[in-house]
């Protein structure tokens, strides 16, 4: 089985599958809905990292034990990659949770769990703004709607109703630098996902639909959104200004392209593209349609998606997902090509994010839950 139909196999409609990074948007249309919203500021933000020990075993079989303490100027550890697994389950087969979040530094050391979504939680971002909070996606009741929360823990009881439980699914929450927007994928019934976006401040915020959107990724300044859309029977990639900027096409093609991030200084993004028969990684500058297309991996039986640029922006980290399950895991790559080194040996990996210098959150897909789903067929 080759890596495409391995990755199109373990697509589900309509349900969130652990990942990353993340959301993306609109392109004609959007709108509707009754916020009017001020301009955002972007810019850094302040607050400590998660706490926790965790002892672990790194890829060269070493053994380190790492505290979740480490400090910078915003909310999470700096440079360091966040990524999300598959829930596990019991030995009667029932779920104990819907993902768990973890960091690791680009080394293989220091493997710690940052946070774990129970049942019935979808996504998660932590606020740039409030040290210890997290906006969330969750179900209020068993087999309910999903709505977006945000707590210092990951649990609907006490919790803030951001937006009113409104969803059959829901994933990809983002959250701008400055704490004013929630952005987030979501759908009320079996149509496409859509881009929605809401006061982040407000309880029972009024969402507002800005389009179409499979999955985005948020700039690291918090002032725009690159996302994936479905044109013409195949999806490709738009960039806007948030809150209400217009949407222009950034990637084209043949093929499915998909699951963007930018680049920490914004001037390039990565995404995933099966144009060559396979899904690959690619980047390409955020400026202008098609500008400088390079492809960064080239492989037959594995599929790499989820990409996320390193602090200095020099190499990239991804998920991989291979007909040859033992070559799944947590990788890096210069993002120029060469040789790939996994950094995790740990199956059902879905979606990565690398943390700044400072540590700063960049919401994006928060550490949200990617669907491994490119289009609905």
């Amino acid at each position: 089985m080759n890596a495409t139909k391995e990755l199109q196999k373990r697509s589900t409609v309509g349900a969130a599958v652990a990942t990353a990074a993340a959301a993306v948007i609109i392109g004609c249309g959007g709108g509707g809905g009754g916020d009017t919203f001020p301009t955002t500021t972007g810019g850094p933000t302040t607050g400590t990292s998660a706490t926790g020990s965790t002892t672990s075993t790194n890829t060269n079989g070493t053994t380190s034990t790492t505290s979740g303490n480490t400090t910078g100027n915003g909310v999470l550890p700096p440079n360091v990659i966040f990524f999300t697994q598959a829930g596990q389950s019991d030995q009667q087969g029932n779920p104990i949770s819907t993902a768990e979040i973890r960091y690791v530094k680009d080394d293989g050391s220091g493997l710690t769990e940052y946070a774990i979504l129970p049942p019935g939680y979808s996504a998660l971002a932590p606020s740039p703004t409030v040290a210890g909070q997290k906006f969330f996606g969750a179900r209020k009741t068993t087999g309910g709607a999903y709505g977006i929360f945000k707590a210092n823990t990951i649990s609907v009881n006490n919790a803030v109703q951001v937006v009113a439980p409104l969803y059959k699914f829901l994933d990809s929450i983002a959250v701008t630098n400055d704490g004013r927007y929630v952005l987030y994928i979501a759908s009320t019934g079996d149509e496409d996902p859509s881009l929605f976006i809401a006061d982040a401040t407000r309880a029972n915020a009024t969402p507002v639909r800005l389009d179409n959107a499979f999955n985005m990724g948020l700039s690291f300044d918090g002032t725009k959104v690159v996302y994936s859309k479905l044109f013409s029977g195949n999806l490709d990639i738009y960039v806007r200004d948030i809150p209400a900027g217009t949407a222009t096409r950034l990637i084209t093609g043949a093929g499915d392209d998909d699951y963007p991030q930018f680049s920490k200084d914004g001037s390039k993004i990565v995404f995933t593209s099966d144009r060559g028969g396979n899904f690959d990684l690619f980047t390409a500058n955020a400026n202008a349609e098609n500008s400088n297309v390079a492809q960064v991996t080239n492989t037959t039986e594995d599929a790499e998606f989820g990409a996320s640029f390193s602090s200095d922006n020099t190499t990239l980290s991804y998920a991989l997902v291979s007909g040859r399950p033992e070559n799944e895991g947590l990788y890096r790559i210069p993002v120029g090509g060469g040789n790939r080194v996994r950094i995790v040996d740990l199956p059902a990996v879905s979606g990565t994010y690398w943390t700044g210098f400072s540590g700063k959150s960049r919401g994006g897909n928060g550490f949200a839950l990617m669907r491994k789903r490119l289009k609905k067929d």
